[in-house]
C-alpha cells in the first residue's frame, strides 16, 4: 500500500494482479465498443482524415491489448505474479 501511495497518491481503486486480470477483459471490450462508436460518429460527421486515422489506430491498439489479455493464461499470470513477489 505504501508503494501505491508513493507512486500514485490519487489512486482510488487498488487490487491485486489476478483481480485486475479478471476485470481487464470486460473493460477492454467496453473500450473497443466505445471507440468504435466514436469512430462511426466521426465518419458520419465528416471529421478530417487525420482524426479518423488517429481513432482507427486507437481502436487497433485496444483490440491488440484485448487479444493479448485473452491469450494470457492463468499459469502465465500466476508466474508473473509470483515473480513480482
Amino acid at each position: 500500500m505504501l508503494l501505491i501511495q508513493a507512486q500514485r497518491p490519487d489512486a482510488t481503486r487498488v487490487a491485486g494482479y489476478k483481480t485486475w486480470q479478471s476485470l481487464g477483459l470486460p473493460v477492454f471490450r467496453r473500450m473497443v465498443a466505445s471507440h468504435e462508436r466514436a469512430l462511426t460518429t466521426a465518419r458520419e460527421r465528416g471529421e478530417p482524415a487525420g482524426q479518423i486515422a488517429a481513432r482507427e489506430m486507437e481502436v487497433s491498439r485496444i483490440r491488440t491489448a484485448l487479444r493479448r489479455a485473452e491469450e494470457l493464461t492463468e499459469d502465465v499470470a500466476a508466474a508473473i505474479e509470483n515473480a513480482a513477489n
